[in-house]
């Protein structure tokens, strides 16, 4: 049964690394292959959550349902520039109610360790550096505190993550470790993204961004196949 999950990986992954090769050109065809690569991983995650139900495995259902609002959002922003801004702060809403829903499922397995508590201290650095970036590419001069709180929850997760590979090294605790750093890495591209004015840059980095932040979802969802079927 565990290998039934591998098609639709592999088929939610070709799709995003499809989409943004039409980021510029075809904004409307990024969001039917960006909206089908997240519905993959939302199904992998339901598929888990009916097998093998627990509040655990919900929050992550609800992190993964999150995850593609965010997507979908976040993809609309080539189809309409009046827009724009809306569907960036939308979008950024729904990635962090998704880091939310992530970091709870990580306290619930384990408490924090308080000296962890320096990751998202230290992971602020990186809003205030594309801070200014952000703020042009949107084409507003108002304060913008979503990406500095974004970015704490962002450390939080790290964290937490890291929280629970200090206990658990099993390939479960292996595989929510790495999703969590594979998630800092994605949202850290992404900030550097808005300060990237070269096409190429650009288009080279969302391929980045889409490849570890689909890979991020996907290990979650391994990581609750690979301990439901004893691997």
């Amino acid at each position: 049964m565990i290998f039934a999950l591998l098609p639709i990986t592999i088929l939610s992954m070709a799709a995003a690394l499809a989409y943004p090769w039409f980021a510029e050109t075809e904004p409307k065809k990024k969001v039917i292959i960006k909206g089908i690569a997240s519905l993959l991983f939302v199904f992998g995650g339901l598929v888990m959550t009916i097998i093998d139900y627990s509040t655990i495995n919900l929050l992550i259902m609800l992190a993964l349902v999150f995850g593609a609002i965010g997507d979908f959002f976040l993809a609309l922003q080539g189809t309409n520039k009046d827009r724009r801004v809306l569907y960036t702060i939308i979008g950024g809403f729904a990635f962090f109610a998704g880091h939310i829903a992530y970091i709870v499922f990580f306290l619930l397995l384990r408490p924090l360790n308080r000296w962890l508590l320096f990751i998202p201290a230290v992971s602020l650095i990186v809003p205030l550096i594309f801070y200014t970036p952000i703020r042009m590419a949107l084409g507003t001069r108002k304060f913008l505190p979503l990406p500095t709180c974004y970015f704490a929850v962002v450390g939080l997760m790290l964290a937490s993550a890291l929280n629970i590979l200090i206990v658990d090294t099993s390939v479960f605790g292996a595989l929510v470790f790495t999703a969590g750093v594979v998630f800092a890495i994605s949202d850290t591209i992404l900030m550097a993204r808005f300060a990237m004015k070269s096409k190429k840059a650009r288009t080279i980095a969302s391929y980045f961004i889409a490849l570890l932040y689909f890979s991020a979802q996907w290990l979650f969802i391994w990581a609750v196949a690979v301990t439901y079927f004893g691997y």
